[in-house]
């Protein structure tokens, strides 16, 4: 079961809710018996045929093989989302908020345009996965934390670059290999 599924709360948690008298269930109507006179579905009164069953999963499994042949971003998506995380990352070299807000600006309005890109290019949108997520914020903090002590704390404003450079390097590489993780998990279900 998904985490997000919990049960509906029991009717005795809400003191507004009262049950009805007996009577009023009694004249609910036939509902039971509409139910056990007719069938739930068109599956349950027509014979499965194998061939339309494996004409359909053969359907499927092209779609699923043309999907994994366009769904890698081209390599240029890569090489352009490193360059943009080094760039904005190395405007904190300046320590100030004239460089550093327009170029959040410029690093936001590049990204939107790198998913609109992926998306006209591809067709979908791919979301990553929360333990890939986690992996990138781990690499970040350890990266990140220590250029932000020394640039800010010890005025060494310098190691902003070489936090840019190091993760832009990361982001491009981190990128390209869960793309090829993705198309050959969509290829391993074939």
């Amino acid at each position: 079961m998904p985490e997000f599924h919990r049960l509906p709360p029991l009717p005795s948690q809400f003191a507004f809710m009262r049950p009805r008298d007996r009577g009023a269930w009694a004249a609910a109507g036939p509902l039971t018996d509409r139910k056990v006179m007719r069938t739930l579905s068109d599956v349950e009164s027509d014979a499965l045929d194998r061939a339309a069953a494996a004409e359909q999963l053969a359907a499927l499994r092209a779609d699923r093989s043309a999907l994994a042949d366009r769904v890698l971003q081209p390599w240029w998506y890569d090489v352009a989302l490193g360059l943009l995380l080094f760039g904005f990352l190395s405007s904190y070299a300046f320590d100030s908020l004239w460089v550093t807000f327009p170029a959040l600006v410029v690093f936001m309005g590049a990204l939107g345009a790198l998913v609109a890109a992926y998306k006209r290019i591809t067709g979908i949108w791919v979301n990553t996965p929360r333990r890939v997520l986690a992996l990138w914020a781990a690499v970040v903090l350890v990266v990140l934390v220590p250029a932000f002590v020394l640039a800010e704390g010890f005025e060494q404003h310098w190691v902003m670059v070489v936090a840019g450079a190091i993760l832009g390097i990361a982001v491009g590489g981190f990128s390209r290999y869960w793309g090829r993780v993705y198309v050959a998990s969509l290829r391993e279900g074939l």
